[in-house]
C-alpha cells in the first residue's frame, strides 16, 4: 500500500520520526513523507541515526523549492509533471481557479504536484491544521484519508470558528488521537458519532533513552530538577519557577535546569530575578537530543508545569530515563503520568502543591528511584515503537478495507 504522510516540517522533532522509521523499515508499505521544509541540519540534529538512503522518501513542496538554489531542477520537474499528468493538473487548476484566481491556483498546483504525482492509496495528515487546508486532495486523488490530532489543532487552532473542521469530519475516512482527552475535545469541536478512530500515543525508543546513573543520593542532599521544552507561554514555566522558589523556602535544596529557547525567555528572566533564585536556576538554551539525554541522566526530577498538553513526549522521555515527573493535571498528562506511581499530578496552576511534591521527592530518594523504575517499566509496556506501528497498521488496513464498517473497531 502506498501511504503519503503530510507534515509541516520533517524531521523537526521526534513526533513523527519513530513512525516514519518503523514503516520505512517494515517493508510492507511504500511509505513516504511530504513536507514544506526538510533542512539538512534537522536531519543531523534529530535523525542522524537513520540511514541516509531514507531521505529519498521525503518530498519537499515544489512551491518552496522553486525559490531555492534548485530553481531550475524544480522547474523542469514541474513541467514534466504537467506534460505527463495533464488531466490531473487541469482538474486541480479548475478546482482552485474560481476560489483564488489564476496566479494563486498555479502556485497551489506547484505546492501540490508531488503529492498528486505520488498517487497514494492513503493520505495521512499528521496534524489537523494541514487537513483543513488540503482536504480537497481526497477527491482529486480518489484516495483514503486519515487525520491525526496531536494537541494544538484542537486546543488552540481557530477556537472562534465552530465549523473549521466540518469538511474534515465529513470527508476523512479515519482519525487518530494521542489519547482520550483529545478525542473528547474533538467531539466538542464537532466530530460526529460513528466516525472511525484509534487512540495511539507516541512511542519511546528505550535503547535511545536509557539511564546510566547508579548511585542513590542521600536524603535531603541537593537535587537537579529539569524542564525541557520551548520557552512559550503554554509551557507554564513561570509556574515552575514559582514552585521551585517555594520548594527552596520550605527548606529544599537543588538546582533548576531549563532546557529550550523561545519568546518567553525575557519573562522567565524577570521571574528568576524577582524570586531571588538566580544562583539556583540555569537556562541551557537549545540543546541537541544527545545533550538533552545527558541532562536527563544527571537529573533527579522532571518538572513539567505546562498548562496545555496533547500528551507530551518530553514527559515520556523523562520517564524512560527513570525520572519521576511532577506536572499539572491537564490535557493528556493524566494518561501519560500515573499519580503516585510514576510521578505526581497537581491541580492546574496549583504551583504550591507542585512545590510540595518536589519537597516530598527531595526528602525521599527511595521514592524517586521507585517512581523512576515504574515510569520506565510503563514506557516499555505501553509505549513501544512496535506497538505504535502495529496500531497505525490496523488503522490503515481498516480505512482501506473494501468494507471498512466490518473491520478494525475503535479500540480505546
Amino acid at each position: 500500500m502506498k501511504v503519503l504522510s503530510i507534515v509541516q516540517s520533517f524531521p523537526e522533532n521526534v513526533v513523527t520520526l519513530s513512525k516514519f522509521q518503523g514503516f520505512v523499515e517494515s517493508g510492507h508499505y511504500d511509505y513516504r513523507v511530504f513536507c514544506w521544509k526538510s533542512p539538512p541540519s534537522d536531519w543531523e540534529l534529530w535523525a542522524a541515526h537513520i540511514p541516509r538512503k531514507y531521505r529519498a522518501k521525503v518530498m519537499v513542496s515544489g512551491a518552496n523549492r522553486i525559490f531555492s538554489r534548485s530553481f531550475l531542477a524544480e522547474t523542469i520537474r514541474f513541467l514534466g509533471f504537467l506534460m505527463t499528468e495533464p488531466g490531473l493538473s487541469l482538474r486541480h487548476l479548475k478546482y482552485h481557479f474560481p476560489k483564488i484566481g489564476a496566479i494563486r491556483a498555479v502556485h497551489r498546483l506547484l505546492d501540490d504536484y508531488k503529492i498528486l504525482q505520488a498517487k497514494p492509496a492513503l493520505l495521512h495528515f499528521e496534524f489537523g491544521t494541514n487537513a483543513v487546508e488540503k482536504i480537497y486532495l481526497k477527491k482529486l486523488l480518489d484516495c483514503r484519508v486519515v487525520v491525526s490530532f496531536r494537541g494544538y489543532d484542537l486546543n488552540f487552532f481557530q477556537l472562534e470558528n465552530d465549523a473549521v473542521y466540518q469538511p474534515v469530519w465529513e470527508q476523512a475516512d479515519g482519525f487518530h488521537f494521542l489519547g482520550q482527552d483529545l478525542l473528547e475535545k474533538a467531539r466538542l469541536r464537532g466530530m460526529p458519532d460513528g466516525k472511525r478512530y484509534r487512540l495511539i500515543p507516541p512511542a519511546i525508543d528505550l535503547e535511545r533513552f536509557s539511564p546510566t546513573r547508579t548511585a542513590l543520593a542521600e536524603a535531603k542532599s541537593p537535587i537537579n530538577i529539569v524542564s525541557v521544552g520551548r520557552l512559550v507561554w503554554k509551557k507554564g514555566l513561570h509556574f515552575g519557577l514559582l514552585a521551585f522558589a517555594e520548594f527552596l523556602k520550605k527548606g529544599g535544596k537543588g538546582t533548576y535546569h531549563l532546557v529550550g529557547e523561545g519568546p518567553a525567555r525575557e519573562e522567565l528572566d524577570y521571574y528568576v530575578r524577582e524570586l531571588g533564585i538566580s544562583t539556583q536556576v540555569i537556562f541551557h538554551g537549545k540543546r541537541s537530543p544527545q545533550q538533552v539525554r545527558d541532562l536527563l541522566n544527571q537529573a533527579d526530577v522532571f518538572l513539567h508545569p505546562s498548562i496545555s498538553e496533547g500528551f507530551c513526549n518530553a514527559a515520556m522521555e523523562a520517564q524512560a530515563m527513570e525520572l519521576p515527573v511532577v506536572c499539572f493535571e491537564t490535557g493528556g498528562l493524566p494518561e501519560n503520568v500515573l499519580h503516585g506511581e510514576t510521578g505526581f499530578l497537581s491541580p492546574l496552576r496549583d504551583w504550591s502543591m507542585m512545590a510540595q511534591h518536589l519537597y516530598e521527592l527531595w526528602e525521599n530518594p527511595t521514592l524517586r528511584q521507585q517512581m523512576g523504575k515504574n515510569g520506565r517499566e510503563r514506557m516499555a509496556r505501553f509505549f513501544s515503537p512496535e506497538m505504535q506501528i502495529a496500531a497505525f497498521d490496523a488503522l490503515y488496513q481498516s480505512v482501506c478495507a473494501k468494507d471498512p464498517s466490518n473491520s478494525c473497531p475503535n479500540p480505546t
